[in-house]
């Protein structure tokens, strides 16, 4: 009798979760713990034990990571209206970034974004969330804005964007075209994505209200400051202060979310690394950060149609032909 493919794994391969009791019966073992899936062999030498980073012998189905809606996709407007808005602060509140979540009302069939109140400056954004909000709707993406610096998500990003949702950042506002990033956020791992697949198509932006800007509380502070160093001003909360000097946090102000009260969060674009390569005082471009933040950069053109309604989001200062998508890997 010819034996299949799947027989002849299933005769010399076992899976398993978690590690078995007894002992393995089989050449090729393979058990998912809690670190991760590795590949266990008795041999004459003895048991080798790896770690499976490609295929899984014996197992015939393939997955990819990615994102398959339930809800549908954004509207473009929502893009363009968040973008319109994030220049604004960038222009009013002295360069500084911003923060909004995109939520979806099941009732109504619609996206709404939401903009907390909040606590910005240059480099760094603290808000508050409303859990009675993200009960009653979907929260369907957290996005924040990079000013004049490309758009990147930092250690603090990865730090605070735990949650099973979308993720953005809107850097170079300046010019023209900005730099875009999305991505798929599940129990605080990361999957990257192509931004026009969340959206339905170009649209231009709508109007916001005004108690958006009102929400924006200017404060210069900066996560890289260390506690003690400098005192904020009296009578002036500095969120966004706290004992680590690459954190920010101040945990005198935290509350957690799941008990009902609102919760202190922040985003911050200021990463050591991007500092230290792309500007910082021992940057190889022998330029300062804040100089080399208001470089023109190419960025990838989602299409004529697109550029329309995003260069005429808000108001910019500079323009900069964009890449083609086949150039892709020369962003900046």
């Amino acid at each position: 009798m010819k034996l299949t493919m799947k027989s002849l794994f299933a005769s010399l391969v076992d899976h398993y979760i978690d590690e078995p009791e007894h002992e393995y019966e089989k050449p090729i073992n393979y058990v998912m713990a809690s670190n991760g899936c590795f590949e266990v062999r008795d041999t004459p030498l003895g048991r080798m034990t790896v770690r499976v980073e490609s295929e899984i012998a014996g197992l015939q189905t393939t997955m990819e990571e990615g994102l398959e809606l339930d809800i549908p996709l954004m509207p473009g407007h929502i893009l363009t209206t968040i973008l319109d808005f994030f220049r604004a602060v960038y222009h009013e509140r002295n360069g500084a970034e911003a923060f909004v979540q995109v939520f979806y009302n099941q009732e109504e069939d619609e996206f709404f974004v939401h903009c907390p109140s909040q606590q910005v400056s240059g480099a760094l954004v603290t808000f508050e969330r409303d859990p009675d909000m993200e009960a009653q709707h979907v929260l369907v993406m957290d996005i924040h804005s990079h000013n004049s610096m490309p758009a990147f998500f930092s250690s603090i990003d990865d730090e605070d964007e735990q949650e099973d949702r979308l993720y953005g950042v809107i850097g170079c506002l300046h010019q023209r075209l900005p730099h875009l990033a999305f991505r798929l956020g599940v129990a605080g791992r990361f999957v990257e994505l192509e931004g026009r697949s969340l959206f339905e198509g170009p649209e231009a932006a709508h109007s916001w209200p005004k108690q958006w800007m009102e929400n924006c509380e200017y404060a210069p502070f900066g996560h890289h400051r260390r506690a003690g160093k400098q005192e904020p001003e009296v009578g002036k909360e500095y969120l966004g202060w706290g004992p680590h000097p690459q954190r920010g946090r101040n945990k005198d102000t935290e509350t957690s979310g799941s008990d009902g009260k609102k919760e202190e969060m922040r985003t911050a674009s200021d990463d050591s690394s991007f500092g230290s390569s792309f500007g910082g005082s021992s940057s190889r471009f022998g330029r300062s950060r804040s100089g080399f933040s208001r470089r023109r950069r190419r960025v990838e053109s989602w299409g004529p149609e697109w550029d329309e309604v995003l260069s005429n989001a808000g108001e910019w200062e500079e323009d900069v032909q964009p890449y083609t998508p086949r150039k892709r890997g020369m962003w900046l």
